[in-house]
């Protein structure tokens, strides 16, 4: 415990920023470290001190990009405080009072973050309802993206639901208001901190402070046996009449928090009802009719009714598309049309009707068929056309079902067209599709592990998370793990190993995963170890390759002739255990380390080492024009021009318009003249190729790029010219 004294000793008060039933809020700097931050007074409204310190724990662990880092929490004599980053930016309240106009564009970027950041509180192992979603607890920050505050210690569901302290009018769920409203009626004495009437835009409190938070415990005590009572079928007839279970308030509350939030964003109005008719929306011309779907769904007064999670809301934002006739059928759907024409049709053309039955299940049957022909068994038997027709007749007969869709992405994704595999997602998702949870799922991951694999970790942990909301997958739990220690999220990282360990992740996994996180921490040899396991437990081939290229990388990190000349030989080994389609990055570490060899202690050996490397990969049919380029280097670094002149007339050949061919001849031009003695050099063949170079260079490379390579050829070519050598 900290004394208050020792409390202010530490963190120096700017001033009050804020204050409610939750507690005073104020902005201060502390003194130590030099940062600013922000320290929140707790008031213990019916929690109780054990309470407090366990879910502290939980909220310190918290990381996410929209999110304040919780730094600490202090417990003095008076009191409670949290200790959090200090956001700068304005509140989407003070926008609002500004008198900003949203665009649907800002508006859908909000949604989005928004979504994702609570489908991260939701999917904690103990979910973390933020309880008082509105525009004054989310920040917009200088870089233009959203920071949610203000979310309460008492917020952590255990099962039941949270119990509500209060609710904030126009943005709070109907449940919990009701459950509000229920406490104050079944407890007449508490008293309201301060009026609904009054202050439309706060967060309205129940009860005074600590003298009735006895009294507010037996009143919930109460509630949890009648709630005992009901699900065991006995009677209460000790219980008062008017003692009724409290609506449960869970995730579901805040995404209708976040349809409140958004609807005056979009309207610059307070939402006066808690029923919205379709009408209402209609009348907003601002936004597109799925938009007005999703925000109904959003605003549903049955829970049930809503999106049961963020992750689903999210997902539905990402479909948002401007044509609006994709989404026609979805609300004939909504308003019960294709149902009155199913009876219209089944009264007068029963036939008809039983013939499309027959016809629709031979379509489902082909639909089936093709599905099943372009999963990975049947690829290796057909070529790369057949495939292709295959997913084109698929779609043709379902454009909407997601199968084919998921098959196309994973099509690009086994072939390594990473690129590929997101933009088409991309598209598919712009789409009203159907499919499975499971399906979806499958998706997302797809998708996640594509980020994951361009190493773009912070886009692969949002799919993640979004996967995780449909399906419960062991690897997804391993390259979740894997990208949150490269975000520095380590603490989470474990977390996310230890669940996948519950859920059945193999062996080989669980190696894997702790291995990279070993490396990252800095612990090599504990991750060269680790490593090892996996290529003894493994057989998954992509896992094997990732073994020896991370092991790979900490050869490197150390850096030392014995460390490369050791991973010379680990990569050696995998090149000869891993098949073909799996060597090529072991072959371009394997000549990193040769180059890296050479130019560190100046053995051409090495040199020559790294060539042979690049005829491996030209033999494969993996070169490009980089492979001529750098042999050419490495040939002239090996003093061996003759096999440079032969890597140039095959580059020449192959690349006759790229300019670094001829920029790679003229630098192999200069070092020739520069080997014979001054009386014999003739540059003019070089002047020949460096011209080439210079008018390829300047109509290759657009916008502000530059070749360093070919800055320095200009330089030499200046040189030349103003020694004379071109007269």
């Amino acid at each position: 415990m900290m004394t208050q004294a020792e409390l202010q000793a530490t963190y120096e008060i700017y001033n009050l920023i804020g204050s409610g039933g939750g507690g005073r809020v104020y902005r201060a700097l502390h003194k130590r470290l030099e940062k600013e931050v922000v320290l929140k007074e707790i008031t213990l409204i019916g929690i109780s001190m054990e309470q407090c310190k366990n879910e502290r724990e939980i909220l310190k662990n918290l990381r996410h990009s929209y999110l304040p880092q919780v730094i600490d929490f202090i417990q003095t004599e008076n009191g409670i405080y949290t200790v959090m980053d200090f956001i700068p930016g304005k509140s989407l309240q003070k926008m609002l009072n500004e008198g900003h106009t949203f665009r649907k564009k800002e508006v859908l970027k909000y949604a989005r973050q928004l979504c994702e950041v609570l489908a991260y509180l939701h999917n904690q192992e103990s979910p973390i309802v933020h309880g008082d979603i509105k525009p004054d607890n989310i920040m917009i920050t200088p870089e233009g993206n959203i920071c949610l505050i203000d979310f309460n210690i008492s917020s952590i569901l255990n099962g039941q639901g949270i119990q509500t302290m209060g609710y904030t009018p126009h943005y709070a769920s109907p449940e919990q208001v009701q459950a509000y409203e229920m406490l104050v009626g079944a407890q007449g004495k508490f008293l309201k901190e301060q009026s609904i009437i009054e202050q439309p835009k706060k967060t309205v409190f129940s009860f005074q402070k600590t003298q009735n938070v006895q009294e507010i415990q037996n009143l919930q005590e109460l509630q949890e046996t009648v709630l005992l009572e009901k699900e065991t079928g006995k009677e209460t007839e000790y219980l008062p009449e008017k003692v009724v279970p409290l609506p449960v308030i869970d995730c579901r509350s805040d995404i209708y928090s976040v349809g409140a939030t958004l609807y005056t964003l979009l309207t610059g109005k307070l939402l006066e009802t808690t029923s919205v008719p379709d009408s209402m929306l209609s009348r907003m011309s601002n936004i597109s009719e799925i938009f007005q779907i999703i925000l109904q769904k959003a605003l549903e007064v049955n829970p049930a009714k809503r999106y049961q999670n963020a992750g689903q809301m999210y997902h539905a934002i990402l479909q948002i598309n401007k044509k609006k006739k994709r989404y026609r059928h979805l609300l004939w759907k909504q308003k019960g049309i294709v149902v009155v024409l199913a009876i219209f049709f089944s009264v007068f053309f029963l036939v008809a009707i039983e013939g499309k039955e027959i016809l629709q299940r031979e379509k489902q049957e082909q639909y089936t068929n093709l599905i099943e022909q372009m999963k990975e068994e049947q690829i290796e038997g057909m070529t790369a056309e057949q495939w292709e027709q295959r997913y084109k007749e698929a779609i043709s007969l379902y454009p909407n079902y997601l199968d084919a869709h998921y098959e196309k992405a994973n099509y690009y994704f086994k072939a390594g067209e990473y690129e590929e595999t997101i933009s088409y997602i991309e598209q598919a998702l712009l789409i009203s599709l159907e499919g499975s949870e499971v399906l979806w799922g499958n998706l997302y991951y797809l998708y996640a592990e594509s980020f994951f694999r361009l190493e773009d970790y912070k886009t692969a942990c949002l799919y993640y998370q979004t996967a995780l909301s449909y399906i419960d997958n062991p690897y997804l739990y391993r390259d979740y793990a894997i990208s949150l220690a490269y975000l520095d999220r380590i603490t989470e990282a474990q977390g996310m190993l230890e669940e996948a360990t519950e859920n059945g992740m193999e062996q080989a996994d669980v190696f894997m995963v702790q291995g990279e996180l070993n490396w990252i921490e800095g612990k090599r040899e504990d991750a060269i170890s680790c490593l090892k396991q996996v290529l003894k437990e493994a057989e998954d081939e992509y896992l094997r390759q990732r073994a020896y290229l991370i092991a790979s990388e900490i050869f490197a990190e150390i850096g030392t002739k014995e460390a490369l000349q050791q991973d010379v030989t680990w990569l050696l080994t995998g090149i000869k255990e891993l098949s073909l389609n799996n060597r090529l990055l072991l072959y371009e570490r394997l000549e990193q380390d040769y180059i890296q060899l050479g130019d560190k202690w100046r053995e051409n050996q090495y040199y020559l080492q790294a060539v042979k490397v690049l005829e491996e990969i030209r033999t494969m049919g993996w070169e490009t024009y980089r492979t001529y380029s750098n042999a050419i280097v490495l040939c002239q670094k090996a003093e061996n021009l003759e096999d440079a002149d032969v890597w140039a007339e095959d580059m020449l050949k192959q690349y006759p318009e790229h300019y670094t061919t001829y920029l790679r001849l003229a630098y192999l031009a200069v070092e020739k003249q520069e080997r014979k003695p001054a009386e014999k050099r003739d540059y003019i063949v070089f002047e020949e190729y460096y011209n080439k170079a210079e008018q390829l260079y300047k109509e290759q490379m657009t916008g502000n790029k530059t070749d360093a390579e070919m800055q320095r050829l200009e330089r030499i070519y200046e040189e030349v010219k103003e020694g004379g050598w071109l007269e």
